[in-house]
């Protein structure tokens, strides 16, 4: 009877299943709850006190709380207005969230900014000086906590930061809802402890007086042809990872390539060369040969992407494709030598900045393309003390299409900017400034092809430019450009504007010279006007000449020029065919 009455209260096989089973179905509807009403995708930032052992020592404890104190008194509000939650404090450093990452990142740059004022007021005594690290990501978020992966690498970052700088997750740099905001670049890939893989790792250059650096590793995987270049001896340097061609942008390849992938992208390696450099067929002179010699960085091909930055700096370079910054791409070249092939140049609707650099041609006689500036927002792109020598110009085909080209549409036929098309930007946006253009080309701008700018070039010299159409020198179209204290010598045209040319343009000349400039069959030797009111003050024309009328100036019945105090000596013939105020 006991044993069957043990046996009855055994239950039944079927019965624990069903029990199993409904449990499993309890616990996944309670995981779903959990993760409906407390994981949320967040950006987690770390900051950290640098340097308060060595504040403790110097300036006691007491003292050392006070400066924490005042810490968060500078951080604890900045993390308020930008909607973010404080979780939690540990000793010197801080832990909070926000949902967004714009504000996330507000929030540290609003923080360094602070600090560096406050340090500025503190003269003599230990500064605070902190890093901050951010990370974007999926996390559970309690009332006083959170929790997850985002947290654990947040944290990495905060301690692989600099003092006073800011490193943000490949993810907080893609969550940003506005990118313009900030200077932010990618500078590298590391480990981080504790985790498996790589990770890209991106600074965000709070303080406007800091110079962006260039990456200092690749920012992705090594690529196929990676292996090939170490087996053969070569060093590639930054390889972004091909991706698609963004809508509406064509292909940067020679026209007629059609719309296939961008060559650069085939090869996107700089790697020394083991071929001897083509030796120039004449106009360079022995000393340009020997650089160009003496130029082992060979460029082959090089995208520099949204994020990214890249620097060519102190040496010599022979570039044999076209070098192109993306939007959000940073280039720098400084203290150079770049020998371009025939069909390379470089092409930027990021940021480009140059200083002191040469920029000419392997082969003098075949010329290289140009400098292609089509600025897409206001970050500047000062060019200083720079030299461009036989560039040939680019063709429509091979610049980014114009969004609404209106009545500025180009020639397909033709070759533009010798040396340099800027496209787009204001005066402060984009800065040419003492830069020498020698033997340039063009169908128009043989030296400087403007259009819908207002760029201000400033103690530039175009010297034996010349141009198959108008504009030698210089021509503008749509364009306000401020021409200061130029010199235009024995630069030419077929049909007008052997210094410079304006059409449909409100362009300034102030303080120029064009000596011996010449159009040799219609008008304008020294300066032609189409449709066009430029103001010309303060300029001097030497000897200057036409084919038909305006030896100096040449400006059509649709044209209102204002010339005051401007000088024409043996301008023939004749030396302007409008008034002189």
């Amino acid at each position: 009877m006991e044993d069957n009455e043990q046996t009855s209260k055994r239950p039944s096989s079927g019965t624990t299943s069903v029990d199993l089973e409904n449990l499993l179905e309890e616990r996944a509807r309670l995981e779903e709850l959990i993760n409906k009403k407390f994981t949320r995708v967040i950006t987690v930032m770390f900051t950290d006190f640098k340097g308060s052992t060595a504040l403790a020592e110097s300036e006691g404890d007491m003292a050392t709380r006070l400066l924490i104190k005042k810490h968060h008194d500078i951080l604890f509000p900045i993390i308020r207005e930008n909607r973010g939650t404080l979780v939690k404090t540990m000793g010197d450093g801080t832990m909070s969230w926000f949902e967004k990452a714009q504000d996330a990142v507000r929030t540290g740059v609003g923080f360094q900014s602070s600090l560096k004022e406050f340090n500025r007021v503190r003269t003599g005594k230990i500064p605070i000086v902190v890093r901050v690290g951010l990370n974007t990501g999926s996390g559970i978020v309690e009332t006083t906590d959170i929790f997850g992966d985002v947290v654990n690498v947040a944290a990495r970052f905060e301690s692989i930061a600099a003092p006073r700088e800011i490193y943000i997750s490949e993810s907080t740099f893609h969550a940003l809802d506005d990118r313009d905001e900030f200077r932010c670049r990618f500078i590298k890939t590391t480990e981080l402890k504790g985790k498996t893989g790589l990770y890209k790792v991106f600074k965000v250059y709070w303080d406007p007086d800091e110079a962006m650096e260039a990456p200092a590793q690749p920012a992705t995987e090594p690529s196929e042809n990676a292996g090939k270049a170490a087996d053969t001896g070569t060093a590639p340097a930054q390889a972004p990872a091909a991706s698609p061609r963004r809508p509406g942008v064509p292909p940067y390849g020679r026209p007629g390539a059609g719309t296939g992938m961008p060559s650069m992208l085939r090869n996107p390696f700089m790697a020394r060369s083991t071929a001897q450099p083509k030796k120039p067929l004449g106009g360079g002179g022995q000393q340009e040969r020997e650089a160009i010699g003496r130029a082992a960085r060979e460029i082959r091909s090089l995208v520099v992407r949204e994020g990214d930055a890249h620097k060519l700096l102190g040496e010599g370079f022979r570039v044999l494709d076209d070098i192109v910054v993306e939007p959000g791409g940073l280039l720098v070249v400084e203290n150079a030598q770049l020998f371009f092939a025939e069909n390379a140049g470089i092409i930027s609707s990021g940021t480009f900045r140059a200083k002191g650099s040469l920029f000419t041609a392997i082969d003098p006689v075949s010329g290289w393309r140009n400098v292609t500036l089509d600025s897409r927002d206001d970050r500047v792109n000062p060019i200083e003390n720079c030299t461009f020598r036989f560039g040939k110009g680019r063709a429509p085909g091979n610049m980014p299409a114009l969004a609404d080209p209106g009545h500025h549409r180009l020639n397909d036929t033709y070759l533009y900017g010798g040396g340099l098309l800027v496209r787009g930007g204001t005066e402060k946006s984009q800065s040419i400034r003492d830069c020498v253009f020698l033997r340039c080309s063009a169908h128009e701008g043989g030296g400087i092809f403007l259009l819908g700018t207002t760029a201000a070039v400033t103690g530039c010299t175009f010297e034996n430019c010349s141009a198959r159409v108008s504009g030698g020198g210089v021509f503008c179209i749509g364009a306000s450009p401020m021409m200061q204290r130029c010199n235009f010598i024995g630069c030419s045209a077929d049909k007008g504007g052997g210094g410079a040319g304006c059409r449909s343009s409100k362009a300034t000349f102030d303080g120029c010279t064009f000596e011996k400039c010449q159009t040799r069959h219609i008008h304008g030797g020294g300066l032609h006007i189409v449709e066009s009111s430029p103001s010309v003050t303060e300029c001097r024309f030497l000897r200057c000449s036409a084919g038909r009328l305006g030896g100096g100036i040449y400006a059509d019945e649709e044209s209102v020029p204002r010339i005051v105090k401007t000088t024409f000596t043996d301008c023939v013939p004749g030396s302007s065919n409008v008034p002189l105020g």
